[in-house]
């Protein structure tokens, strides 16, 4: 019978990691990577798996994904998130399609997004369709010039869960709080910055923000939906405004330079009036 694991990379989720590991418990394995948390992170995942590896902090790292991938031992992994959810139905219909002699290497499961607790069609970060969630171990592999796209598989023969039971859900509650939503823009926008340097002009990144706004107002018109849409807006035009800003900084800020230049240039004038 073939086996899975749940696999994920957590840092500093106290809030929620109980609830995403205990939606789990039905895989042969789960494997944690933590990224050297500071909070309750590891306390709390040790009940529910002994299978926790510790590693440095970093932002974007590549190789964090490759060692979860080795440190996986089943046939199948399905790639979670702390603010995942796997509903029983999505568990039974996972475990039903990887049984026996499976004609397919990747599984695109349902999936429902929500941010800051809103799931509107309007949001322009809607997402109820499938996500390509649980992949044959062999078939993985990992993209290091993508932040959103790092794991992707190496075979066409995808099956995409169609026909599943009603209620069968990855469910996505991504950015509780404004403060958890500004701290990951912080961190993936850093990284993005990082690693799109070379390859993204100033340009692209200053259209992505313009793209961003007609997507709020033209295409999903979620500005117009209130309060709530306002925020949404707001909170969806932040990340491409903040990603050009970290591009910019690695590109054309001269800002610490100038900044010791100008502070030395200023004391040494206050060291001659003292003389």
């Amino acid at each position: 019978m073939s086996t899975i694991t749940a696999a994920l990379v957590v840092y500093n989720e106290e809030e929620r990691i109980e609830g995403v590991l205990r939606s789990l418990l039905w895989c042969d394995e789960i494997v944690v990577l933590d990224k050297s948390s500071t909070d309750r992170t590891r306390e709390l995942a040790s009940r529910y798996t002994a299978r926790i590896v510790t590693a440095p902090y970093s932002g974007f790292d590549i190789g964090v994904l490759r060692r979860l991938h080795q440190e996986s031992s089943s046939e199948w992994i399905l790639w979670v998130y702390a603010s995942d959810l796997v509903t029983p139905a999505l568990a039974r219909e996972v475990r039903r399609l990887i049984s026996g002699d499976v004609p397919y290497d990747a599984i695109e499961v349902p999936y429902h997004r929500y941010v800051l607790g809103m799931g509107s069609p309007r949001s322009p970060w809607y997402a109820t369709g499938f996500h390509p969630a649980v992949m044959r171990r062999s078939a993985v592999e990992f993209r290091d010039d993508d932040v959103h796209g790092a794991i992707v598989w190496n075979s066409e023969r995808i099956h995409r869960m169609r026909d599943a039971a009603p209620g069968a859900y990855l469910y996505h509650l991504t950015h509780p709080t404004v403060d958890m939503m500004m701290d990951r823009h912080i961190r993936y926008c850093r990284a993005e910055g990082e690693l799109s340097s070379e390859r993204l002009s100033l340009r692209r990144a200053a259209g992505s923000v313009l793209r961003s706004i007609f997507d709020v107002v033209v295409r999903r018109r979620t500005v117009f939906r209130g309060w709530d849409g306002i925020a949404l807006s707001f909170a969806y035009v932040s990340y491409w405004m903040l990603r050009y800003l970290y591009l910019w900084e690695r590109k054309r800020s001269r800002a610490p330079e100038l900044y010791a230049r100008m502070r030395s240039e200023i004391l040494e004038e206050w060291e001659k009036t003292s003389e």
